[in-house]
């Protein structure tokens, strides 16, 4: 049975066959590229009836204010507030719009980034990438994983998917820290629970998987990059924000770690294409030998981005479809 129409914009990456089956309950689809400015989405909004999230623009309270048709709102992650202004969240509130959000569907996709990031950083792959391609052909020794520490910030499922990934190197020990106990990860991968001190001061290779909150926000500070080996690498598929900027840039100056690796930086979107225009503020960037950055891609892969389109559609069709049905009733 198919809907009256409705439109439904979508950012940023989605699955053709689930934007069929949008179009096939009688929504009209609009489609924005991932990096579409607010600005430029604030014309489209005002036609607009749900609003699917995908993308790296921020919702500010003006976008809110302005799509007048809004009803629902989808965020394929878990922390939409990240992807949020301030008062934003406020002006959802003020006008009953539900914000759903979608959890497990990038876990495998950001743990194999994870992993790659690891063991490119260990190995320094993309600074030889570039050396090569710049003309040069550089000798570098690099470490391997087998027989150091790992440690994992962080044993959620993303953490655990990581540990268990690259237990087929033979990691010496594997180290976490989290606020509860992992007893899985304990069972499966002998991996021992330890203090966030520890796990910096121990690790070889520190990998981070904790979620943005104000109690995480620059926890990761100067005491404990200045406290990791120096031949130590530092992983980050998390959000930047946990990882002080002005103290990571300056132990990789002093040399007191070897590299350090994210997967998305302090601006991202159509903010870092514009500040990159003069000078990255963090300067981090330009050290492109001892700091590696990839584009917050960790959840974008084809299973993944499936995924999460077929569950952003179901939850789409069933709010208004439940609407449907009231309406029907009253």
């Amino acid at each position: 049975m198919n809907m009256p129409e409705r439109v439904a914009l979508i950012t940023g990456p989605f699955s053709q066959q689930e934007k069929k089956r949008l179009q096939n309950a009688g929504f009209e689809v609009v489609r924005c590229p991932a990096n579409t400015t607010p600005g430029d989405l604030c014309d489209t909004l005002s036609e607009i009836d749900v609003y699917i999230l995908n993308g790296n623009e921020k919702l500010t309270a003006g976008m809110v204010e302005r799509a007048q048709n809004l009803k629902l709102i989808v965020f394929p992650g878990v922390q939409p507030e990240t992807f949020m202004e301030s008062g934003a969240a406020e002006a959802l509130e003020r006008r009953g719009i539900p914000l759903e959000t979608l959890k497990g569907i990038s876990t495998n996709a950001v743990a194999e980034l994870a992993c790659g990031l690891i063991l490119s950083s260990l190995r320094r792959v993309p600074f030889l990438v570039r050396a090569v391609q710049d003309g040069d052909w550089p000798v570098y020794t690099g470490e391997e994983l087998a027989g150091k520490v790992l440690g994992i910030c962080g044993m959620g499922k993303i953490g655990y998917t990581v540990a268990e990934r690259l237990a087929g190197f033979k990691p010496s020990r594997v180290l976490y820290y989290d606020i509860v106990r992992a007893e899985k990860a304990e069972a499966d991968l002998g991996a021992e629970k330890v203090d966030l001190q520890t796990l910096f001061a121990e690790s070889d290779v520190v990998s981070i998987h904790t979620p943005l909150m104000p109690e995480t926000r620059g926890m990761i500070g100067e005491a404990l990059l200045r406290s990791m080996k120096p031949s130590a690498v530092l992983v980050n598929t998390a959000r930047p924000q946990i990882v002080d900027p002005v103290a990571l840039r300056q132990v990789l100056e002093d040399w007191r770690i070897a590299c350090a690796a994210f997967d998305g930086y302090y601006v991202e979107g159509p903010e870092f294409i514009e500040q990159m225009g003069t000078r990255d503020p963090y300067g981090l960037i330009e050290m492109h030998d001892r700091f590696f950055v990839t584009s917050h891609q960790g959840f974008n892969t084809q299973s993944a981005i499936r995924e999460a389109s077929r569950q952003a559609v179901d939850k789409v069709l069933a709010f208004f479809g439940e609407a449907e049905t009231i309406e029907r009733a009253a």
